[in-house]
């Protein structure tokens, strides 16, 4: 009697050989906030996504309570579940409240529009993407950058808090280390100001910033996360006017987290194969 181990060994040393390189074209793969930036629903003449990309069901699009009132009073803490608002029916960040408070704008300028939320409260935070800076004030026109993520914070009553945030999220889509870099950039315009952070329930990556009119703040940091764990892009109005500001961001997994995906999956197989021949 043939032993069915021996008669599969050959294909099953091939299969598992060849895992790395399969896991290598379907889980290396990384996240930018610009190029995996959907409209839901759709709005003007917006060619681009209009649902979340595989890519994309990692980024959430949210505004951020820091009115003072019984919430923080500026950018720079994590914002929970009860302290954000979608503007879209996605929400990855799982913002408690189901309400959608966005609306969706689109306009043709900024080289291949300008695709945006709004919320519908008008409270004057904006949460976007557009190519090219499109006039002199726009984030990034100075430093001649393109392919950004549009944020706008709204100004409520009063200077004594920052009133609503425009923040961008992204939710780790396994347990994993993965590294972040990228830029904060404000608009040229004077007259407004703008604060910045970066955190996750784990603490903060870029502590409260105050953005210099029309300045770049760069940031790359790395670290592990378990599955569902969010990181929280926030920018806040410094208790003025609010200065629009871009965002470029890439998340890329580090080769150990893709490393221990691969591993999961020639475990399942060499699992499967075990109860279909020896058991």
């Amino acid at each position: 009697m043939i032993n069915p181990l021996r008669s599969i060994l050959p294909a099953l040393l091939l299969v598992v050989a060849a895992l790395p390189a399969i896991g290598r074209a379907q889980m290396v793969t990384s996240w930018n906030a610009y190029n995996d930036f959907y409209l839901s629903p759709t709005a003007g003449s917006w060619g681009g996504a209009t649902s979340p990309s595989a890519a994309g069901q990692a980024w959430g699009y949210y505004m951020g309570n820091v009115n003072g009132s019984g919430f923080p009073v500026n950018v720079g803490s994590y914002l929970t579940s009860g302290q954000i608002y979608k503007y879209t029916s996605f929400n990855p960040a799982g913002a408690s409240d189901g309400t959608v408070y966005g609306t969706t704008l689109w306009d043709n300028t900024g080289g291949a529009g300008f695709a945006r939320y709004q919320d519908t409260l008008s409270w004057g935070t904006s949460l976007g993407s557009y190519t090219t800076p499109w006039f002199g004030g726009a984030p990034g026109n100075s430093q001649g950058l393109t392919n950004l993520i549009w944020l706008q914070s709204g100004w409520l009553s009063g200077p004594s808090s920052e009133g609503i945030a425009s923040v961008l999220t992204w939710t780790a889509p396994a347990a994993g280390t993965y590294s972040f870099s990228g830029l904060f950039v404000s608009g040229d315009q004077p007259a407004n100001s703008a604060a910045v952070a970066i955190v996750s329930s784990g603490g903060a990556d870029l502590a409260r910033t105050v953005m210099v009119n029309n300045s770049v703040q760069n940031f790359s940091f790395t670290n592990t996360y378990n599955l569902g764990d969010t990181v929280q892009f926030q920018v806040g109005n410094n208790f003025s006017t609010g200065s629009a500001v871009g965002l470029q961001l890439e998340v890329v997994p580090e080769p150990s987290t893709v490393s221990l995906a691969v591993f999961g999956l020639a475990a399942a197989a060499l699992y499967g194969f075990r109860r279909k021949y020896l058991l």
